[in-house]
Parts: C-alpha cells; structure tokens; sequence
C-alpha cells in the first residue's frame, strides 16, 4: 500500500512538529493491526490494477489521519469512497443514523431492553466481497 493523496491540511495536527520516529511507528502499528485481521496485502501495482479490472473491483481514495493525543501519536488510514449516482451501495459496512431509531421503536413496542456498546476495531470485522484496491505510504 501507498499513500494515494497528501494528508489533508487542517485534518492533521502539525505532523511537522511530531516526533518522525513516532510517526512511523504509529502508521506501522495500524498496519500491523490490519494485517492481524488480515483485511489487506500487498501487491506490485500492475499487477494489483490488473486484478481489480479483472475482478470488476474499485480503486478508492485514502489519506493518513495523523493525531497526538495525552503526548501518544495515533495513525489512522482512512480509505473513503464518495458517493456515486449510479449505484446505491456504499463501501462503509456501518449502519445508517436512523439505525438506533428502529431499533428503539422496535423494542419499545415488543417491550425489549436495549443497550449501547463499542466495539473496537468495528469495520475490520465486517467480510469485504468487493475486490477494493487503496495505495497507502
């Protein structure tokens, strides 16, 4: 993976003035994180663009979204896809914002318990059945 666009300026927290060391330590921990779910591989480009034509996948857009919070420096990779007119799929595996509303109702009337939880790590848990290539750096 390779960075497919700059970082996004006001997005990131002065990476100039973070530790470089740290940086790259935290961008290695979020791949290592994804390799342990395993959710990517790496691929010489031509022949990962040949796979994606062939296998009808897409290409998407990412960016590292460098932080430092408590004096610790986080990396995220963000892959994002922006909406398509032509198709009414969505690459996010996330439930909409009217979500918890059903499910209120839906409790309300057959007199459920609801509750609230995170779960870490949330979008690597959900299979991908598109073949989506992202560069990253």
């Amino acid at each position: 993976m390779v960075d497919e666009e700059q970082e996004a300026p006001g997005r990131n927290r002065d990476v100039t003035s973070m530790d470089p060391k740290g940086v790259e330590e935290a961008k290695k921990l979020e791949l290592d994180r994804f390799e342990s779910f395993g959710v990517y591989e790496d691929a010489p480009r031509a022949a990962a663009l040949a796979d994606c034509k062939k296998n009808g996948g897409k290409h998407i857009t990412t960016r590292w979204e460098i932080q430092e919070l408590g004096g610790q420096i986080r990396a995220r990779f963000v892959a994002r896809e922006f909406a398509d007119t032509t198709t009414v799929d969505f690459f996010a595996p996330a439930s909409s914002s009217a979500t918890p509303r059903v499910i209120d109702a839906y409790a309300l009337e057959f007199n459920l318990a609801t509750f609230t939880f995170d779960a870490s790590d949330a979008f690597l848990h959900v299979p991908e059945r598109e073949y989506v290539l992202v560069k990253s750096s």
